[in-house]
């Protein structure tokens, strides 16, 4: 969002010059400014940019923040609740599991007890002769979830800027343009562009 003071400097800055008005410098510009100060022998102090906002900025930065910590609380509810439909999930399945289980002991145990058998229990006496008993290991699906994913939903403001407003608050200069500038997107590299 800010700029090198470095005229046609694209660098974002990264100092400030106490002397020189704040003015912001990148790295590269600030040992150039530093030599002009040595060149001019006058006195130099670089610091970390700091700077102030509005009155209005502020109090909507403020304003913004709150609401940004109410949704995050927000997201923590919906995440408890959603785990505690997970817990339920599973709690039913490890029921319904047992539920089977416990009904296969059941009809091992009938047969395990008897010294004579019917005819209904042929079929199942052959099975178990035969077979092994061999459970697979017990898989539950991998659980994903996307639980923090933050959109930040940006408003677009209109509103008509004084050419002085927008050149000290935003560090714009509006050269050639005679009529309205209706519209200032901002790059993916966070420099400003100014369409006319």
């Amino acid at each position: 969002m800010f700029k090198c003071s470095t005229f046609k400097c694209l660098e974002p800055p990264i100092k400030q010059c106490s002397i020189c008005r704040e003015a912001l410098f990148c790295n590269k510009c600030t040992i150039i400014h530093k030599d002009k100060h040595f060149e001019e022998k006058t006195q130099f102090i670089f610091k970390s940019i700091k700077f102030n906002l509005s009155k209005a900025r502020l109090t909507r930065l403020r304003n913004n923040i709150k609401e940004f910590i109410i949704n995050i609380e927000l997201q923590k509810n919906n995440i408890i609740k959603e785990a505690i439909k997970i817990h339920k999930k599973i709690d039913y399945m490890i029921k319904s599991a047992f539920e089977q289980l416990d009904f296969m002991i059941k009809e091992y145990f009938d047969i395990y007890r008897k010294n004579k058998f019917k005819e209904k229990d042929i079929h199942k006496i052959q099975e178990i002769i035969k077979g092994k008993s061999k459970f697979e290991y017990p898989l539950f699906s991998d659980i994903e979830g996307i639980l923090t994913k933050n959109i930040i939903i940006i408003n677009h403001i209109t509103k008509s800027v004084s050419r002085n407003k927008i050149q000290n608050e935003y560090g714009l200069f509006l050269e050639g343009h005679t009529n309205l500038v209706k519209s200032v997107a901002i790059t993916n590299d966070n420099q400003f562009v100014i369409k006319p």
